[in-house]
């Protein structure tokens, strides 16, 4: 799937679910009757790297990054305990060192870059 698909497919598939476009980002949010000024965040697709975030390396063509909001108990599951948020400068990947900057698979974010 494309960002856009993604996208598309959110907001037609997820009840009272909008799209906020904010910090050059977009992101899908739950929000019925648009009460919130946001709403109540679901994912955020990522497609450039930011001045504290180049641990994906977002600048190749093509490549972003889905971010969905998941409950601590669901990280678990995927990924072990949860780390300690490493110093500003420091990258992490999956337990195992997995390449983070992968085409594709399902790791945490890698942190602040």
């Amino acid at each position: 799937m494309k960002p856009d698909e993604i996208w598309k497919y959110c907001l037609e598939n997820l009840e009272s679910s909008i799209l906020v476009e904010s910090w050059g980002e977009k992101g899908i949010f739950y929000n019925p009757r648009r009460v919130l000024k946001r709403g109540v965040y679901i994912l955020t697709v990522k497609e450039k790297d930011g001045d504290n975030d180049k641990g994906s390396k977002l600048d190749r063509p093509g490549v972003y990054r889905v971010n969905p909001g998941v409950r601590k108990d669901t990280f678990v599951k995927l990924f072990g305990a949860v780390p300690k948020r490493p110093g500003q400068y420091s990258e992490i990947c999956g337990d195992g060192g997995e390449d983070c900057k992968g085409a594709e698979g399902i790791f945490y974010r890698p942190s602040w870059k």
